[in-house]
């Protein structure tokens, strides 16, 4: 479902619950996050559009759900892969350059990366947004960046998405950085990085939450239901006795 759309359908029965005023309810279960999938462009000075519009649909959506008896626990938003928007506009040149004329370029990149990611936060703090998922990567050069994003946010979080068929190598560089991470956060930053496997885009829980080609504007619900899990075994439990 789109932001426009359901902005359209809360605002309507928003009017329809003023009128008839019907008292709370209270479900045995929270919604742990409302999270809107976006896709942004390389040029961070058109992110914030973007973003104050999730968060003003975030606003009423969790208003809405909050009036219909629901415990709302956080709000968030999710972007595609982050190699795909966090280098900026500029592109790299293709002329032959010594390796540390290389290593210089890489090192300003990452600089670069961790800038926006910092930004993203913060613009997304700004419009009442708890959470920002970078999206996942596939590259294993992506590595080297993450660590760099994750102790510079608070607040961010992203994933590296393992193939079925991923090599010694790869899950050595994998686990290193899964490392460096927890040695530059006493461990706290590996609750926002995950490595992980088969996860489709879509999916509203982080860290491996990240948007995927036409979801644009689109939002996921994720619900804690352990009190649903209790209930749904003490049943069980009830019936067979």
């Amino acid at each position: 479902m789109t932001l426009s759309d359901a902005a359209q359908q809360q605002q309507n029965a928003t009017e329809h619950q003023q009128q008839q005023q019907p008292a709370q309810q209270q479900h045995p279960f929270r919604i742990r996050t409302v999270t809107v999938f976006l896709e942004l462009p390389p040029a961070a000075d058109l992110w914030e559009r973007e973003i104050a519009a999730a968060g003003t649909f975030l606003r009423m959506a969790q208003q809405h759900l909050e009036r219909l008896g629901y415990e709302v626990q956080t709000t968030r938003i999710a972007t595609q892969p982050f190699s795909e928007y966090l280098h900026g506009s500029s592109s790299g040149s293709s002329e032959q350059i010594s390796a540390q004329q290389q290593q210089q370029r890489d090192d300003l990149s990452q600089q670069i990366y961790v800038q926006n990611a910092v930004k993203l936060e913060s613009l997304a703090a700004k419009h009442g947004i708890n959470l920002v998922s970078i999206g996942s990567s596939s590259n294993v050069t992506d590595l080297s960046v993450i660590p760099h994003i994750i102790t510079h946010t608070q607040h961010v979080s992203c994933s590296f998405s393992l193939p079925a068929d991923a090599t010694h190598f790869l899950a050595q560089n994998v686990a290193a950085a899964i490392m460096d991470v927890a040695a530059a956060t006493e461990g706290l930053g590996n609750f926002r990085f995950a490595a992980a496997s088969n996860i489709k885009a879509g999916i509203p829980y982080f860290p491996v939450a990240a948007a995927g080609p036409g979801m644009h504007r689109t939002f996921a619900i994720g619900t804690e239901c352990d009190a649903l899990l209790y209930e749904a075994f003490a049943a069980a439990a009830a019936a067979a006795a």
